[in-house]
């Protein structure tokens, strides 16, 4: 606690200084989505993380979305990830990528140049090892959760 005026003063310019360089784009040493461009796009391409439970039951609204597309799809389950796709292409868009080959194949799915960002309804322990390699590989992700790890 501040003994005096001065000591209180100093020590809140400090604390707005901290504050200010924390939020700081070039600040922090560790990667962030700060910065990463997302230009406004005529179509945006969406990768589907999970395709079971929520994001199977999710999918009926992102296809409704006139200028949405689904490139890729990941699921542990390829029936999940198979029936997914089959709603993808019922809605006359092409066929897309399928990622089934276990439980790190999201990392091959982000690497896509043909996603702009990932949605991830996965169960909770991987939310965030997805999320991170999204943004890793500048792909904005959109989580279910807002914090899981």
């Amino acid at each position: 606690m501040p003994s005096s005026r001065r000591e209180l003063l100093l020590g809140a310019a400090a604390l707005t200084a901290a504050k200010a360089i924390a939020q700081s784009p070039t600040a922090s040493p560790n990667k962030t989505m700060i910065g990463v461009p997302f230009e406004p796009r005529e179509t945006v391409r969406m990768g589907l993380i999970g395709a079971g439970g929520r994001g199977g039951s999710m999918i009926a609204e992102f296809l409704a979305c006139e200028n949405l597309r689904v490139t890729a799809i990941c699921d542990i389950n390829p029936d999940h990830a198979r029936k997914a796709a089959a709603a993808v292409t019922k809605r006359g868009q092409n066929d897309p990528a399928l990622y089934t080959n276990g439980e790190h194949d999201y990392e091959n799915l982000v690497k896509r140049d043909d996603v702009d960002f990932v949605y991830c309804p996965v169960p909770w322990q991987y939310h965030t090892p997805a999320a991170i390699a999204a943004m890793e590989h500048g792909k904005h992700a959109l989580v279910v959760l807002p914090s899981s790890y």
